[in-house]
């Protein structure tokens, strides 16, 4: 017999600490994000989705209904940040607050693609090979995430809550779950525990309320 709705939620929470607990130790131990190549933050990145697995077969629930597909959403989530990236940067260029060809990107951008030239051609070859194929290995990672904050997490709490209240509960949880990388490992950017915290919980909570799935 499946388990109630708020019990499934519970036990894919449990799970998810559970699975990350691995990769939290290895991460913390080597003492930097970057450890083991980036596998893993990858390891780490892909626990949400490993526990909605392991939630759903517990269950007898398809793998199904965490709702795989194809669709216009994916060429959205490609244009769309482009999109109001590409307003911010005029704006702030418009109105002086910088410059186009920052130097230091511009250096690291030719490293990477071990080419020198004018600088808006850098800039637009790098767009397009990182918008292109370097997307594909960020999916690599955030699809492990999405698969479950999206594909389980939110839609298992909006059965049982409100909006709101469910934006709020996967914010809080998405929050935490980053909280051992945040307060013992080189994730925080060097500024106070405190701080950092702070300024990353009202983020992550913020962008649950209007995220596809509502996290």
């Amino acid at each position: 017999m499946a388990a109630t709705s708020k019990q499934q939620i519970l036990t894919y929470v449990v799970f998810v600490f559970l699975f990350s607990s691995f990769f939290y130790f290895q991460i913390l131990h080597a003492g930097s994000l970057g450890a083991g190549g980036g596998i893993y933050v990858r390891g780490l990145m892909w626990c949400p989705a490993l526990a909605a697995f392991a939630t759903l077969a517990l269950n007898r629930r398809s793998f199904r209904e965490l709702g795989w597909g194809w669709g216009k959403y994916q060429f959205q989530s490609w244009w769309i940040p482009l999109f109001y990236s590409a307003i911010a940067y005029a704006f702030v260029w418009t109105i002086g607050l910088g410059a186009f060809g920052n130097p230091e990107f511009i250096k690291r951008a030719e490293d990477t693609l071990g080419w020198h030239g004018p600088r808006w051609i850098i800039v637009g070859l790098y767009i397009v090979l990182i918008g292109a194929y370097g997307l594909i290995g960020s999916l690599a990672s955030a699809l492990g995430e999405e698969i479950g904050w999206r594909g389980f997490l939110v839609p298992e709490l909006a059965r049982n809550f409100s909006f709101t209240t469910t934006a709020l509960i996967s914010g809080i949880i998405w929050s935490l779950w980053h909280y051992p990388v945040l307060i013992w490992g080189d994730y925080n950017a060097g500024t106070p525990t405190w701080y950092g915290l702070t300024c990353f919980t009202v983020m992550v909570i913020s962008s649950a309320s209007f995220l596809p799935g509502c996290a």
